[in-house]
């Protein structure tokens, strides 16, 4: 039985104007008031973390991030980052951690220092509503595409070698539901509120298995041990122990 694995990479970049003077009169520098911390995310993921037209980010990880900052006493910023560049260790979209699903089994050399998760949510296989895939049967030959940052990814390999099927693996989950989306991939792997935010959102797929044994794990990565880090773990089981948490994910719907 064979399993073909293909990884494909997104790096994204920025740029910063200056502001200039008039007629003649000295150049003004515009100073930007930096955060303590650069939180990572992987882009599009509600209910986790999203961001409207308007540019105004929601979902569970930025009313977490609001908590727990405020009570650290520290500021924060977002930046939008595929889950591999993260592992890699490249230096562009660099972050102090990432916050989301994330396993250190991927094989790489990066050595991962995670907090406890603070949430576990579950992984499914979607298909489009126009395929007649009713059977298990059915997934003989054909591809699974999924995200390679948690549970997605391990629930895809496991499928590809019981059914003789094909794992595609992208660097992260909006490039993977593209593929499936588009009929590259006759299936795909999501994590289940991810698929259920679609669904709501009237897009054409359909549930079709939810994994018993591969789930998502939500929490903080850093590459190499930090003081942040420590910071972040001792936040977290204060939110969980007082009920915080359980507020946070009742207002998110989990």
């Amino acid at each position: 039985m064979k399993k073909k694995i293909a990884i494909y990479f997104l790096l994204t970049f920025c740029f910063v104007l200056p502001g200039c003077s008039e007629s003649g009169a000295k150049q003004e520098e515009i100073i930007t008031e930096q955060a303590d911390f650069r939180i990572g995310v992987e882009a599009d993921q509600a209910p986790y973390y999203s961001v409207d037209e308007n540019g105004n980010a929601s979902g569970i990880y930025v009313d977490l991030m609001d908590e727990i900052s405020k009570k650290g006493g520290y500021t924060y910023e977002f930046t939008e980052i595929d889950p591999s560049v993260f592992q890699a260790g490249t230096k562009k979209n660099s972050c102090d951690v990432f916050l989301g699903t994330m396993e250190n089994d991927t094989g790489d050399m990066t050595e991962l220092f995670q907090t406890t998760s603070f949430y576990q949510s579950g992984v499914c296989l979607v298909t489009r509503t126009e395929d007649n895939i009713k059977k298990v049967k059915n997934l003989r030959n054909i591809v699974i595409a999924a995200g390679t940052s948690g549970g997605e990814a391990a629930f895809a390999q496991y499928l590809a070698v019981k059914y003789e099927a094909d794992a595609l693996l992208f660097v992260d989950g909006i490039t993977a539901f593209e593929d499936f989306i588009n009929g590259n991939s006759r299936t795909a792997v999501l994590d289940a509120n991810v698929c259920q935010a679609k669904m709501e959102e009237n897009m054409p797929i359909r549930l079709w298995k939810t994994s018993e044994k591969y789930y998502n794990f939500h929490r903080f990565t850093a590459k190499g041990h930090t003081e942040f880090l420590d910071t972040l773990e001792n936040q977290i089981s204060e939110i969980m122990s007082d009920g915080t948490m359980d507020t946070l994910l009742q207002k998110n719907g989990l």
